[in-house]
Parts: structure tokens; sequence; C-alpha cells
């Protein structure tokens, strides 16, 4: 019997490991929990489960100046120069460090990191895009200055130990004009090559995903919420990628599945995409409403699909 590494590497790898390598993930609903807190959620989670690899979720905010939240539109003169663009990284490594100390032992860890124009808009509020992408020296600063902060933190993660990362970016949604894409892809690129070494999961956060956006974009997984109709499947994803793809669970509709319906998506998954580099996941945040059942369930129709 394989270890969750060395099935996690053989699935990596484009070989079959003796059952397909299996996680979900979903918000905790963390950022006011300190870092000590945030890791013991996860070590619960992962050990009830057994998952074959814990996507650690990054839930801290950026604390962005006034000028954002404010005005009308964003202004240049906002004090960039006064964050401390590292704040909620710092507190992020704290619970990585804790969580490799306890379970990187016998567990894969991937830290959960976002494209910097992702950060950008999660913490000033995707309803500001526009009032950003008219300002481009603005947001490119700011791109700017998040990106480094980024790639301070993958250096982190590198002392640490961890195994991964899960990088999320909207540069192939078509609903992210070229605009927008351009200047997410200038610094996407740059995270991307920092991460290079690293178990790197591509995840095409969205709807109507066109995969030739992000045809440049290294990777060692190709994933996207490929049960969404509008988006490619684990099929096209398998010609898209020299890599291993990873899907095959409605992250919509998972918790209205019953135990047969659970394991219809499982072979529906090893159907379109073999069981040679498939790694069975939801193709976003499933609902925290999620029951037991239904993580145990997954978790045994993966392991009972190899037999």
């Amino acid at each position: 019997m394989m270890t969750s590494f060395e099935r996690l590497a053989a699935a990596l790898n484009g070989e079959q490991p003796d059952r397909i390598p299996v996680s979900v993930w979903f918000h905790f609903g963390s950022e006011h929990l300190s870092p000590e807190m945030v890791a013991d959620l996860h070590e619960a989670y992962c050990l009830e489960y057994r998952w074959d690899f814990l996507k650690v979720m990054f839930d801290y905010r950026l604390d962005l100046p006034v000028g954002f939240d404010g005005q009308a539109r964003p202004q240049i003169e906002v004090p960039l120069s006064e964050m401390d663009w590292n704040a909620p990284f710092r507190r992020q490594q704290i619970c990585l460090e804790i969580l490799q100390e306890r379970l990187g032992g016998h567990t894969p860890l991937f830290e959960t990191v976002y494209s910097p124009w992702m950060y950008l808009l999660r913490h000033v509020g995707y309803d500001r895009r526009s009032d950003l992408l008219a300002n481009p020296g603005l947001a490119a600063e700011v791109s700017s200055r998040i990106s480094d902060a980024v790639s301070k933190h993958l250096q982190a993660i590198r002392r640490i130990g961890i195994y991964g990362i899960f990088f999320a970016t909207t540069v192939g949604d078509v609903h992210t004009g070229p605009d927008e894409a351009v200047q997410q892809a200038k610094t996407d690129m740059l995270v991307l090559a920092e991460a290079e070494g690293l178990a790197r999961i591509l995840h095409l956060h969205g709807t109507k995903t066109d995969l030739a956006r992000a045809r440049d974009y290294p990777h060692e997984v190709l994933h996207c919420e490929d049960c969404d109709p509008g988006n490619p499947g684990l099929a096209e994803l398998r010609k898209a990628t020299r890599g291993a793809v990873m899907g095959g669970l409605p992250y919509r509709t998972i918790t209205r599945l019953s135990p047969s319906g659970i394991q219809q998506a499982v072979a529906k998954a090893m159907d379109a995409a073999g069981r040679r580099g498939l790694i069975l996941a939801p193709g976003c945040s499933v609902s925290p409403s999620v029951s037991g059942r239904t993580l145990r369930g997954i978790r045994d129709s993966a392991h009972l699909a190899n037999g």
C-alpha cells in the first residue's frame, strides 16, 4: 500500500497509483482566528477524513488604505509605502509551520496562493474592478507590491517544507476582459516562476474557461471546475497538459449527492481522464455545510476505485 506521498507522486508523474489520490476542501471562515486556531481546524479536518493531501486555506486579508474604500475611484496618492503588505502572509506562515510539524511527515501540504490581482480584488471587492482598471498606474503598482509579498511568502514556505501550491487565477475566465487579463498575467507568471520546484496546481477559476489564455502558465497539475457545463471537462484538460489533471467532483452540488451519486461521479471522472495522472477533487471550494457522510463517501469511493 502506497503512502500519500507515493500516491501523489505517482499521479504527478502520470503513473497509476494503488488508488486515485483524493482531497476536498472548504473555507473555515477563519480570518478572525489566530494562526494556531486555524492550524487546529485544518489538522482535525485532515485527520478525520485522511485525505491524500491537505489544501491549506488562505483566508487572511490585506488591510488596504482608506483611499480604496472611501472614494468613488481609488487614488494613486494613497500611502502605499506605509502598507504592511506582508502582514497576512506572516500569519499564514505561522499556521503552515504548525501544520508542517504536525502533519507534514505523512500528508503533503499545499498552500493556497492567489493571483496578486485576485488578492487585490478579494480585499477591496470585486465591484471595484472597473475603478481599478480605470487607474492602470495604481493597479500595476499595487499588484507589483502584492507580487513581491507573495514571492517572499513562497520563499518562506520553501523553508517550512510545504509540498506545493494551489495557484488560483481568473485569467482563463472569458468574463475577464483583455486589459484585466494582461494585468493579471504579468504578476501571475512571476509568482509561478518563483514557485518552480514546488508542485504547482494551476486552478483556472471561473466559468466559461478558455484554456488557451493560460497556455504558457507553468504547472504540474491542471484544474478547473470541470463539472460546470461551460468549462472544459477532464478529457479536455487531459489534452491540454503534459501534467496531471485534477477534478471530477461537482463542488456546487456535492452536498446533495447520495452515496451512489458520489460513486457515479468518481467512475465518470476515471472514464474521462483515465486512472493515470488523475487527482480526485472538487472543482473549487465546497460548501462548509457538506456532511461527514458525504466526505467519507468520497474518500471511500476513491479507495474502492482501484479495488
